[in-house]
């Protein structure tokens, strides 16, 4: 019922609607009765344990029923800290499968968890070996630690740049070719051109990075 009204409701009731059942677990998902913004969409499928929305009838969530519950709050996503801590901290992924994965959410990312990618130190440096780990109290060897940095710290792998001696990111792991300036970065082809407004990756040498753009000279008046 709410959802085939859901776009008559005035904005303001609407938001206080939001406000009041945003505690409240009633959500109905594959795990349960969950909180809106502890809920899923349907369609997302990073992790098999996530609680994906599904409706009592089965039926197909489209339409004013999608439209209501992103309203509500249910993700469209799965959260940065999550995809940092079960995939790149387990090593189930590599950092090329991480930015695959954001060019697929990029649209859907709050401004927070945007500058929380800037912040975060997660991009490994080309030919930079890894850390030897002390062993634990039980003698056990821990894996080799790999050293992460921020984008902006690193600039793309192009050979001019890497030429240069500059710190390059390592794709080295990817099944393809980095391809600087095009919007398919990858195969298949991705829309990788709005990660270096994301992630603030350096395209250019810093020499160039500084120089400021010169102005045309004003056009000369007829005679």
């Amino acid at each position: 019922m709410l959802a085939k009204g859901w776009q008559q409701v005035p904005a303001v009731q609407q938001r206080d609607l939001v406000q009041l059942v945003s505690a409240l677990p009633f959500i109905p998902t594959r795990q349960g009765l969950k909180q809106p913004d502890q809920a899923y969409m349907p369609n997302v499928s990073l992790f098999e344990d996530l609680a994906t929305t599904v409706l009592p009838s089965d039926a197909p969530i489209k339409g004013n029923m999608e439209r209501l519950l992103l309203a509500l709050g249910v993700r469209r996503h799965v959260e940065l800290q999550l995809v940092f801590t079960r995939l790149l901290g387990a090593g189930d992924w590599s950092h090329v499968q991480l930015v695959r994965y954001l060019v697929t959410v990029q649209e859907t990312l709050s401004p927070a968890e945007k500058d929380r990618l800037r912040q975060t130190r997660w991009l490994p440096r080309e030919g930079e070996a890894k850390v030897e780990q002390p062993a634990g109290a039980d003698g056990v060897q821990p894996k080799p630690k790999t050293v992460r940095y921020k984008a902006a710290d690193l600039y793309e792998p192009t050979e001019p740049l890497r030429e240069l001696g500059l710190p390059l990111v390592d794709w080295a792991d990817s099944p393809s070719k980095w391809r600087p300036g095009s919007e398919e970065g990858a195969s298949p082809p991705l829309t990788l051109a709005p990660l270096y407004r994301l992630q603030g990756l350096m395209r250019c040498s810093p020499s160039r990075s500084k120089t400021s753009v010169r102005p045309r000279p004003a056009a000369r008046p007829a005679r």
